[in-house]
């Protein structure tokens, strides 16, 4: 067995000097130090993401309940929860067995390039769903799900797909910017 060496006990403001001079060795840090090019940079794009995810977010329920004659698909408050809980179950398979890929392969800022092109997918599926459904007519007894085309619910399908590689953006802002040098 080691014996135990005796230490002496470290300094402290209270051994060493008066704590008041302890902090007047450190210069004051005020809010222009840490907002430097890389945390303004992450900032920015982190609203930018924040605004598209919340007006998707808003549009993908109101677009799904709205008629059809109203240019949106006339489901059911029933029908559109499915719909949204099937969006969150594949956001969450992709983070688990796709994301760490994504960033390994394409890096963060081609990884966070990629989550925000999602949203272009995303954004141009209302307008495609809308005409796809434009002449469909239905009656007031009959279920929405079964009358609408087949093609609207595989670009639905595609549309939802893409929120998971939307969600990999989030935790690519703050790669984005650990990734700059420090100047």
């Amino acid at each position: 067995m080691k014996a135990k060496r005796n230490r002496a006990p470290s300094p402290t403001p209270c051994h060493s000097a008066s704590a008041d001079s302890v902090l007047s060795l450190r210069p004051p840090t005020g809010i222009w130090s840490v907002l430097t090019r890389p945390v303004i940079i992450a900032v920015i794009n982190y609203g930018c993401l924040a605004l598209t995810n919340s007006a998707y977010s808003v549009l993908l329920p109101l677009f799904l309940s709205t008629p059809i004659e109203h240019g949106g698909l006339g489901l059911n408050p029933k029908q559109i929860g499915y719909i949204l809980g099937t969006q969150g179950i594949l956001s969450v398979i992709f983070i688990i067995f796709f994301c760490a890929r994504i960033q390994k392969r394409l890096g963060n800022a081609r990884s966070f390039t990629s989550a925000m092109a999602g949203f272009v997918i995303m954004s141009t599926a209302f307008p495609i769903m809308s005409s796809m459904v434009s002449g469909v007519s239905l009656s007031k007894g009959s279920n929405a799900v079964f009358a609408l085309p087949w093609g609207v619910w595989i670009v639905l399908a595609v549309q939802i797909s893409c929120f998971g590689l939307v969600v990999v953006g989030y935790g690519e802002v703050s790669k984005l910017a650990l990734s700059f040098p420090n100047h």
